[in-house]
């Protein structure tokens, strides 16, 4: 079995590049600590994003049930609304078969001096 010695660089080679190697080592060690402070950003970034991710789907989801409170709260207005009408139009008609059936008609207000009105003349038949 062969063994090897060791090889040695000349010193002198060495010497002419040490400056530069230094330079070199110097600039590593400075991108490593810019990609490193880099990094940290990145993480309190990523951190900051992800809390706003969950508090906007916090928000979007009380929006959301208040929308469907809203929207079942008009429901049951306009539904109370339509039966308003039905009922009006029923009054409506029952006022006015009363007064076409029986010649309905009341006066009021009719005192010493005073004109009266008629019933008659505030519906709009």
């Amino acid at each position: 079995m062969r063994t090897y010695a060791p090889f040695h660089f000349p010193t002198r080679a060495f010497s002419t590049f040490s400056p530069q190697i230094s330079y070199l080592e110097n600039q590593v060690q400075a991108y490593i600590s810019q990609t490193s402070h880099i990094q940290t950003r990145l993480l309190s970034t990523l951190d900051t994003l992800d809390a706003m991710q969950v508090l906007h789907n916090r928000e979007l989801a009380a929006e959301t049930h208040a929308k469907e409170r809203l929207s079942d709260k008009l429901d049951r207005y306009i539904g109370f609304v339509q039966a308003a009408e039905v009922e009006k139009d029923d009054l409506r008609d029952a006022v006015v078969q009363l007064v076409e059936k029986g010649g309905f008609n009341l006066t009021f207000g009719q005192g010493e001096g005073e004109k009266g009105f008629s019933l008659m003349d505030t519906c709009d038949l």
